[in-house]
């Protein structure tokens, strides 16, 4: 079979010989960070074993080989370049800056693609103690000490932080 855009399809009907060896029946085609990788198998079963085997070998392959793996930079939300970017570490750099700790924190948290610890708070931001500036509730801790934004803060960066850095409203 022949994984084409979600669909399915019999690579061939039949049996067929190749240099006296029989050919698979199906085909699979998979996209990974290193290219695609094809698996061809008789039925389910051999499917699912040859699945799990890849699996390992994806994660060899990605172990040995990550240093040439080509990873394509993140880049900023499209509209909010003027206010951060996104360093080579996926890092974020605050290219303006709030009055307030308060608000550096919370403009940091609604950029960041994932929660950040305050380890990671600190040296993206310079403050010192980050959790003295995270009193409000805008400010939600999760499991593993990271923390990310209420929907509450995300409305006070959209409607109030952002607008004054961009010196649409004071």
């Amino acid at each position: 079979m022949i994984f084409i855009d979600g669909t399915i399809q019999p690579l061939f009907y039949g049996n067929r010989i190749r240099d006296g060896a029989q050919m698979a029946n199906y085909e699979a085609r998979i996209r990974t960070r290193f290219g695609e990788l094809v698996i061809r198998f008789e039925n389910r079963e051999e499917l699912a074993q040859k699945l799990k085997e890849a699996q390992d070998l994806a994660k060899d392959i990605e172990a040995q080989l990550a240093e040439f793996i080509a990873v394509e930079a993140a880049k900023p939300i499209v509209g909010f370049e003027d206010l951060y970017a996104i360093l080579s570490d996926g890092s974020i750099k605050l290219l303006r800056f709030p009055e307030t700790k308060t608000d550096v924190i919370r403009l940091l948290l609604f950029f960041s693609p994932k929660p950040l610890t305050t380890d990671e708070i600190r040296f993206m931001t310079g403050i010192d103690n980050p959790l003295a500036n995270m009193k409000a509730n805008d400010f939600i801790e999760l499991p593993g000490g990271t923390y990310t934004i209420s929907p509450e803060g995300r409305t006070i960066v959209t409607s109030k932080i952002i607008p004054q850095l961009r010196g649409l409203s004071r």
